[in-house]
């Protein structure tokens, strides 16, 4: 059984923390073995199957199981974490090396979960209950039944043309507030919980990683201190690890150099299992309510920072299957952010079903001629179609296999046909799940 990642991430680092930096030493080693305890360790070395809450519930247990894309998912940022502490060698103050933003772990386990309450916040902000205003009210309720037309329109148990305002309030007062009539509640042992959620798999594989040797030599003999922050070590990543760092970049002034925020992520291509125990009351059955949840978290995401490529997962076909998507910050193709701004309209009948904030662009059929999203870097030539074009601006999305990349590009462009491209800058990294393309010209 491996090391209990959350006593170590929110307590046992700070046991040498001093307030004098020339006393800090000890404290950042610790924050770096931390870090590489907590980016080697295997999934399946913690036993994530102890959180699967199957043999203790009735037949009203549910569950699916969504994988994480984009930038990786965030849970627990709220957290209190980092304490700002320096560390001084020879009158030089370098930083302790310790993260900034919190994250969550089971308690018992030290594995990464979104709490139920969590979990039901989140569901819960997909209907209309969870917003004050009125207008807001009515356009959340026309997008959930645009949205139960798309998740059942293959059910034929389920007349989606019934489903009203009306019935979406019957629906999300019996859910959260265990409401079967107004003011009349169910037996609380039989009311929909929500039981939260946690990693279960990684697919995630064996690389290797350069990561800065942080740390401060001492002389025996001497007892001179010698600053080694500079230095580099190769470490092996396992197949099978679930975590890695990240960094957000805050600017404390718009004319000076960002101050990196160091985070803990999940990383991307890892199975979050989502439990469940529904009951059948409310219209929907169990399994359907379980359905429509899957087909909400997994369209608008899920954790913290989901408008920023956080939290989202692969995108579900036609035919049950995922789609493997890459972000890019040039244009998002495979995440929905929930954002409503109505201000004009007083009736009903004035307030359209809010759409997807992206176009609905075509699929291409991959060919022998696509490459490998490896082969991606500075200066690479790579063939694109030009998917969307409206005044001037294109979206034109990559022939790479396996993957959907789509950017944006202003120009003259015709639309379906092919275009060659220059990758001309990119950031981030494959292996870190951030990689991104922020610069593409024209050949």
């Amino acid at each position: 059984m491996a090391t209990n990642l959350g006593l170590e991430f929110n307590k046992r680092v700070y046991l040498n923390l001093r307030k004098d930096p020339l006393n800090n030493e000890n404290y950042r080693n610790d924050n770096m073995r931390l870090y590489q305890n907590l980016i080697t360790t295997r999934l399946a070395d913690l036993s994530p199957d102890q959180l699967n809450l199957k043999d203790k519930f009735d037949k009203n247990y549910k569950y699916f199981t969504l994988t994480t894309s984009g930038q990786g998912f965030l849970v627990g940022t709220g957290n209190e974490h980092g304490t700002g502490s320096k560390v001084k060698v020879n009158g030089k103050e370098i930083d302790s090396h310790e993260f900034k933003m919190g994250f969550h772990f089971d308690h018992s386990t030290g594995i990464p979960v979104i709490t139920g309450h969590n979990l039901k916040g989140r569901i819960r902000s997909f209907f209309p209950i969870a917003y004050n205003s009125a207008h807001k009210k009515i356009a959340i309720a026309n997008r959930l039944i645009g949205d139960l037309n798309v998740c059942f329109k293959n059910d034929n148990s389920i007349n989606v043309d019934n489903w009203n305002t009306t019935e979406i309030k019957k629906l999300e007062n019996l859910i959260f507030e265990g409401e079967i009539e107004m003011g009349v509640r169910i037996n609380p042992l039989i009311q929909d919980s929500f039981l939260g959620a946690y990693p279960s798999k990684s697919n995630s594989k064996e690389f290797s990683y350069t990561i800065p040797k942080h740390y401060i030599s001492t002389s025996k003999t001497t007892g001179k201190q010698s600053d080694k922050f500079d230095q580099e070590e190769t470490i092996k990543i396992p197949a099978g690890t679930f975590l890695f760092d990240d960094t957000l970049a805050f600017h404390k002034h718009p004319l000076k150099d960002p101050m990196p925020i160091r985070l803990l992520k999940i990383l991307p291509e890892i199975d979050i299992q989502f439990q469940f125990r529904l009951n059948d009351l409310g219209g929907l059955s169990g399994q359907q309510k379980a359905t429509l949840f899957k087909y909400l978290l997994n369209k608008y995401g899920a954790g913290a920072k989901t408008s920023s490529g956080y939290g989202q997962f692969r995108k579900q076909q036609e035919n049950g299957t995922s789609s493997k998507a890459l972000n890019s910050n040039l244009f998002f193709d495979d995440f929905n952010p929930i954002a409503i701004n109505i201000n004009t309209a007083d009736t009903e009948n004035e307030y359209p079903v809010p759409e997807k904030l992206i176009t609905k662009l075509p699929k291409l059929q991959e060919t022998d001629t696509w490459i490998p999203l490896e082969s991606l870097k500075n200066g690479s030539i790579v063939s694109g179609t030009v998917v969307d074009f409206v005044s001037g601006n294109a979206k034109i999305q990559l022939h790479i296999k396996e993957h959907i990349i789509i950017l944006g590009l202003q120009g003259k462009f015709v639309l379906h046909n092919e275009v060659r491209l220059k990758i001309v800058e990119t950031s981030g990294s494959l292996m870190k799940g951030n990689y991104q393309i922020t610069k593409i010209s024209k050949m």
